[in-house]
């Protein structure tokens, strides 16, 4: 991967956690080698994230997945789509939005993974789609090298969906497409680590 390290899969599956539970992030696995070093690690957060999707994103651990979807996500599926995770929304902003949005508010796993941001295979997966550049442009300044966004057949990107840790439906109507984004290296101070409305230590 140009300008950043070599990723490794672990293999290992996303730990879910119930929607009430608030207890702190888990620490990261290891340590990121200087030159994974970002410098952005220390985020500032975009204004249009809501107070409840912000903390979802810090309480989430190292290895933990956010999915961002459309509405026609729901109604595309055959049948029920079970989700595990907490589902929350995102209105007034579309897909690509949302993304920018999300990856101001965590790190993102080039440790361990080669792929940490997966897109549905539907048309708007190519890389040369609108949508899917101007997502991958978010991406690596967020990292600040380049990482490529990887397509994933609808029925497996589906069941990984059903593992993530919280599910993001934006309020935009149109055929968007949809995301998964693995936190990497938690760098959230622990004296956020509380649920709106919280109160400190």
């Amino acid at each position: 991967m140009p300008g950043g390290a070599r990723c490794h899969g672990t293999g290992s599956r996303p730990v879910l956690r119930k929607a009430s539970d608030t207890r702190p992030a888990r620490a990261g696995v290891g340590r990121v080698p200087t030159e994974n070093r970002s410098p952005r690690m220390i985020k500032s957060p975009d204004p249009r994230l809501p107070s409840d999707v912000l903390f979802l994103l810090w309480a989430m651990g190292h290895g933990d997945e956010v999915a961002v979807v459309d509405p026609s996500y729901f109604t595309d599926a055959d049948g029920d789509e079970h989700v595990a995770g907490t589902v929350v929304r995102m209105d007034g902003v579309d897909v690509a939005q949302a993304m920018r949005a999300v990856l101001s508010g965590l790190q993102l796993d080039t440790t361990f993974v080669a792929h940490p941001v997966r897109q549905i295979r539907r048309g708007g997966s190519r890389p040369r789609h609108r949508l899917r550049r101007a997502v991958q442009v978010e991406v690596d300044e967020a990292l600040g090298f380049s990482c490529p966004i990887t397509a994933v057949a609808e029925p497996e990107f589906r069941a990984q969906v059903q593992n993530c840790y919280a599910l993001i439906v934006t309020g935009d109507a149109r055929r968007r497409g949809a995301f998964i984004v693995r936190k990497g290296l938690d760098v959230t101070p622990d004296s956020v680590l509380l649920p709106p409305g919280g109160r400190g230590r």
